[in-house]
């Protein structure tokens, strides 16, 4: 399982800013996640690589189904950057109907949104400087300009949990946005 990260953006309450996982989950949450695998995959005849988004209740461990996305679910990232070939697995799984057992157990990873504070004007150097940083995805190829609120580029990061993930990402968002500030001098 995997959580979510979300944000208020203007009116829209929920805005995907991005994911962390593997987190721990109850074996009660668990079950049920399964169960509602179970009845659903069948009944829309779905094969590979989705996801299944739910709310989960901390007060009485229930858990909410929210939708199954057929399609290759934005935590994929996570798992193709410890290793896992999900291109591969999501098209043994479409021809043969079996995900490959999992092999190893991967630690906490995350990746985030790094949204634009303010207007933004990223010139092409700084562009060519963000290619260069480790764990710096979606960038931009060149010269752009970004209203106050766009998506800039996403990084990743590593941690113990995923507090500590989630704190590494906080950092190198603002150690980025920081850097391109010097750009824009």
């Amino acid at each position: 399982c995997n959580r979510q990260l979300t944000r208020a953006m203007h009116d829209r309450p929920f805005v995907w800013c991005g994911v962390i996982g593997p987190v721990p989950v109850s074996a009660d949450v668990a079950a049920q996640v399964d169960a509602a695998l179970t009845a659903l995959v069948p009944s829309f005849g779905l094969r590979g690589l989705g996801s299944l988004d739910f709310l989960g209740f901390e007060e009485d461990g229930r858990i909410e189904v929210l939708e199954v996305n057929a399609r290759m679910p934005a935590s994929a990232q996570l798992y193709a950057a410890a290793g896992c070939n999900v291109i591969e697995a999501h098209v043994r799984a479409c021809e043969r109907g079996v995900l490959p057992a999992a092999t190893t157990t991967i630690g906490p990873r995350g990746v985030a949104v790094v949204f634009a504070p303010r207007e933004l004007q990223l010139s092409d150097a700084a562009a060519r400087w963000l290619a260069t940083q480790p764990d710096v995805h979606d960038i931009p190829a060149q010269a752009t300009r970004f209203r106050a609120g766009d998506p800039v580029c996403s990084v990743g990061a590593r941690g113990d949990d995923a507090a500590a993930v989630q704190e590494h990402l906080t950092q190198r968002a603002q150690a980025l946005l920081a850097a391109l500030e010097t750009f824009e001098k």
